[in-house]
């Protein structure tokens, strides 16, 4: 059956999205530098002099081996693999807000790639 319907893409609410850390502090998108530095630090991604998107596709390339490992491999910790996505999302959506505070919030002035992600969020 055709469906005469134009893709929208799921928006997320990234306010309420958050997780709770080791040391019980709460973790959002909207959380402080420092805090989300160490939180990058722990995954054991290096944060010194690599560039914004260095550290997106690092964090993205662990998000899709969890979901790779939640949807299709059997005899997983289902619990922990569903917190480990839950914080890589909070960690790509504070990386994409930071690119967007980096430019205004004004796609005309970002790069293509940046500027058609802001364009398709907002």
């Amino acid at each position: 059956m055709l469906y005469n319907t134009h893709y929208k893409k799921k928006k997320t609410a990234i306010h309420s999205i958050h997780y709770y850390n080791e040391r019980g502090e709460k973790v959002g998108v909207f959380s402080s530098y420092s805090l989300i530095i160490s939180e990058i630090n722990l995954l054991g991604i290096t944060t010194k002099g690599v560039s914004i998107r260095e550290i997106q596709n690092k964090v993205s390339q662990l998000s899709l081996d969890n979901y790779m490992k939640l949807n299709f491999e059997e005899d997983v910790d289902y619990f922990t693999l569903k917190k480990n996505q839950i914080k890589y999302s909070v960690l790509i959506h504070h990386l994409k807000e930071l690119n967007y505070w980096l430019y205004d919030y004004n796609p005309n002035i970002m790069p293509k790639d940046i500027g058609f992600d802001y364009r398709l969020t907002k």
